[in-house]
């Protein structure tokens, strides 16, 4: 089992891209997309974590405090912790963390893609991945680091466009690593 998630277009508020999960086997068995915060440096709480390799696992609902379902945790983040794949339709249910959906829709009139079917995308990653796994994070334009099945036909499910930058006010963050 391995996934690979595909950044595919970034603006100064949010990342969206896409989660491909492929077998044993290499074929690809199943797929979502993501939404996550830009790039500001690997900042805990209001960055994404940096494109590399890590692994992912299976978490139970009851070792989080604020998810009442289970969902996963990428380890090994350089400078990072409890970074995971979950539920939520907005960037600012993320604090560094990945969102997964099935449709990008600006649902809050915000001239923004949000995330619709989280719940569907999270329960098709529970069904496919049941074990650890190793998942690849690619920035836009960076190449895999083994070539996987081409899923270049479904980058047209990510909007590549949105208005002009608005500014967002992000807390201050200490420094924890």
């Amino acid at each position: 089992m391995k996934l690979q998630l595909n950044r595919k277009y970034e603006s100064g508020v949010q990342t969206r891209g896409e989660l491909h999960v492929f077998g044993g086997d290499g074929n690809q068995a199943g797929s979502c997309l993501t939404l996550e915060l830009p790039w500001r440096d690997n900042r805990n709480g209001v960055s994404r974590i940096p494109a590399g390799g890590y692994e992912v696992s299976p978490r139970p609902a009851e070792h989080s405090g604020a998810f009442g379902y289970d969902h996963f945790i990428i380890s090994s983040v350089p400078g990072r912790s409890y970074i995971l794949i979950h539920q939520g339709a907005f960037f600012e249910h993320t604090a560094g963390c990945v969102l997964v959906g099935t449709e990008f829709q600006d649902i809050n009139d915000d001239g923004r893609p949000d995330l619709l079917g989280s719940e569907e995308a999270m329960d098709m990653l529970r069904g496919l991945v049941t074990n650890s796994a190793q998942i690849e994070v690619l920035d836009p334009g960076q190449e895999p680091a083994e070539p996987l099945p081409d899923v270049a036909a479904e980058a047209e499910m990510v909007p590549a466009a949105e208005p002009e930058e608005m500014e967002i006010d992000l807390p201050e963050t200490p420094d924890l690593g």
